[in-house]
């Protein structure tokens, strides 16, 4: 109630004797002021105009607030009920009539405060789905940019790599490690051309590990990626997996030679 409307009730007494709910007259629930509390809200300063900025009086409301909510049937379905809004309302005490109990009116000999409530364990599940939605975002956002690190870091691995690479006269484990990195930057090229280049997919998609069939896998498949060289190809990582090709070819075993050809 503002001050306009508590400043044109008919009895000019300040006799707030509880809290009650906003329920109808046949359901409504309400609290009674213990007389410590009433006698606190008879201390001098406070009245109809000036209450809602006494802290302790907000503070006796809420406590008694809690206490109609425990028993209030418009709480029942709320997980976490708190006070929403504090309303100072009139009623008259008369033993044999009593209409338009505790609603405001201009017939106010004595009061209450009429709390509504608000679910705040609503609010908080609301907040909680909220919160876990844009962690999964983070989190997926995360894995995208590791998988895209981790296909540059092999792109740029393999491209800056400027020595003599699938040399079969190196260590038989650097050689294979080159081979191993050139054929990863194969099937990366592949998938970004997959429906753009008609040959066999799924001999250059083989997951081989066998030096051997490492070597017979890129040369095949690079000849086959030159013969259907598209604009779409990266020419940078295709003349990398083509000087990894040259030099293996170069020094090609006399079982590659004819392959290489």
């Amino acid at each position: 109630m503002t001050n306009q409307e508590s400043s044109s009730l008919k009895y000019s007494q300040w006799r707030p004797i509880g809290v009650c709910d906003q329920g109808t007259p046949n359901t409504q629930k309400a609290k009674i002021f213990s007389q410590s509390d009433f006698s606190a809200l008879q201390a001098p300063g406070i009245d109809r105009n000036t209450w809602q900025h006494h802290k302790n009086v907000l503070k006796i409301i809420h406590k008694y607030a809690k206490d109609v909510a425990q028993i209030s049937p418009l709480t029942q379905k709320m997980k976490q009920p708190v006070v929403k809004d504090i309303k100072l309302v009139g009623m008259v005490l008369d033993f044999k009539k009593t209409p338009g109990l505790n609603q405001e009116s201009q017939e106010g000999k004595v009061q209450l405060f009429q709390v509504s409530f608000e679910d705040a364990g609503q609010k908080k599940s609301r907040f909680s789905l909220k919160l876990i939605l844009i962690s999964l975002g983070i989190f997926l956002c995360l894995i995208l940019a590791l998988m895209i690190h981790s296909i540059d870091w092999t792109r740029s691995r393999v491209v800056s790599s400027q020595t003599v690479i699938c040399d079969p006269r190196q260590p038989s484990y650097k050689y294979l490690n080159q081979l191993k990195e050139h054929q990863e930057l194969m099937r990366l090229i592949l998938k970004q051309v997959w429906s753009h280049v008609p040959y066999n997919h799924q001999a250059c998609l083989k997951n081989t590990n066998k030096t051997e069939d490492i070597e017979l896998q890129l040369i095949q498949c690079y000849h086959q990626l030159q013969q259907n060289n598209s604009a779409l190809m990266p020419d940078q990582e295709l003349q990398a997996i083509g000087n990894c090709v040259y030099n293996l070819c170069s020094h090609a075993p006399a079982s590659l030679r004819s392959v290489c050809q």
